[in-house]
């Protein structure tokens, strides 16, 4: 890359259908469709957590209407909560101090401006 070139924000990591990979500028992600394309289930103690990739709103929805596990509580939650976000969401799962637990959520917009978007509530 050219001293004069900007890194950029957001990178894509693509597989080539006939072998090897394209790296590439995902400008894409900072202007979001209004589903997460990455859910990622913060595990600190275990070293990181897994990610859950969703090509499209249909998968993420399927998976968002799917019951809680503790490997998946996260896609389920943000559904519920969110019509529209950034392209990422992490999760960290919380135990108040009586025991119970919560989680903490955060969307990552890679320092772009964002659309997070809060269904209307039911009360």
């Amino acid at each position: 890359m050219s001293p004069n070139k900007s890194v950029p924000r957001v990178i894509s990591i693509e597989r080539k259908t006939k072998g090897g990979i394209v790296i590439c500028d995902a400008k894409k992600y900072l202007s979001h469709p209004g589903f997460p394309m990455a859910v990622i289930l913060d595990k600190p103690t275990k070293g990181g957590g897994a990610a859950h990739f969703f090509a499209d709103r249909e998968a993420f929805v399927q998976l968002g209407i799917t019951g809680l596990t503790d490997e998946m509580w996260l896609p389920q939650i943000v559904c519920k909560l969110y019509f529209e976000t950034p392209s990422v969401v992490l999760g960290l799962s919380l135990t108040g101090s009586t025991g119970q637990m919560g989680g903490e959520c955060r969307v990552l917009a890679f320092g772009e401006p964002a659309k997070l978007v809060g269904r209307a509530s039911k009360n």
